[in-house]
């Protein structure tokens, strides 16, 4: 009889080795999300958003006056004019556009495959956007993401700029939060011991309450922490000239101001 449980034993391994193959061969891409992160660069705090973050890269970003003050290394993955949503009717430069959404990058983050977003860039950096694309994306792709202790997404700006509706379907990332919602299911499943920070967006001429309470419930749906930066005292009516370029992008003091809060906030919540 144990001859014969030995046989049996020996079976069952065989046929699970074969069942393994079989699920890799299957799943395709989405096994990727699972793979080894061995031989990437290790940071501490991810940067996900739009101008906000992306447009300054230098040691007056935000992202860079968070690692000053927390003494932690950053990655600023901030990509300008980048929405949440995709538009979905798939013309080419609508493709371009939605590769880069936060939709397209946490969908490339779990998969670790950003080729599309790779062949992406030379439309947006000809069509006369911003040439750090390249770098941001060699950046994401050679960085351990699933080793962050904190992943900050801020978005919701240039959706409003798009028109994209604010809600949505549950699965519908045509709108904001279905967007976030989707997107941040991905990166909470490829990262799973990160926190993350959802941050409404902080300012655009005009009024974005809708955003920052689609933002707040999005953060609550998914039960992760929520930096309210509109409603901060970052920038208002009142001294938008002071704390701006444009009534839109902060300028150093903006920024050093939005920076403080931010880090206030995670420091209050005890994230740091």
């Amino acid at each position: 009889m144990s001859g014969i449980k030995k046989c049996f034993n020996k079976i069952i391994i065989i046929l699970g080795i074969l069942l393994a193959v079989a699920c890799i061969v299957m799943s395709g891409r989405l096994l990727t999300g699972l793979s080894s992160e061995g031989g990437k660069e290790s940071v501490q705090v991810v940067f996900l958003g739009d101008s906000i973050f992306g447009n300054f890269r230098d040691e007056s970003s935000i992202p860079a006056l968070f690692s000053k003050s927390t003494e932690k290394t950053v990655l600023n993955a901030g990509l300008g004019g980048t929405t949440a949503a995709v538009c979905g009717n798939n013309p080419r430069s609508e493709v371009v556009q939605d590769s880069l959404s936060l939709v397209g990058i946490a969908e490339a983050i779990f998969c670790g495959d950003y080729s599309i977003q790779r062949s992406a860039i030379p439309s947006r950096v000809a069509n006369g956007d911003l040439t750090y694309f390249d770098e941001t994306i060699n950046d994401l792709e050679s960085t351990d993401i699933t080793g962050a202790e904190i992943i900050i997404i801020e978005h919701g700006l240039n959706d409003y700029f798009n028109d994209w509706p604010i809600d949505g379907a549950a699965g519908n990332t045509n709108s904001y939060t279905g967007a976030m919602n989707y997107a941040i299911k991905l990166i909470k499943a490829k990262c799973p011991n990160s926190t993350i920070v959802l941050v409404s967006p902080v300012y655009g001429r005009d009024n974005l309450s809708g955003y920052s309470l689609a933002a707040e419930m999005v953060a609550k749906d998914q039960n992760i922490y929520f930096f309210d930066a509109y409603n901060a005292g970052i920038v208002d009516s009142s001294n938008v000239d002071e704390v701006t370029i444009d009534g839109i992008h902060l300028n150093e003091i903006g920024r050093e101001i939005y920076a403080d809060k931010l880090y206030d906030y995670c420091k209050s919540q005890g994230l740091l």
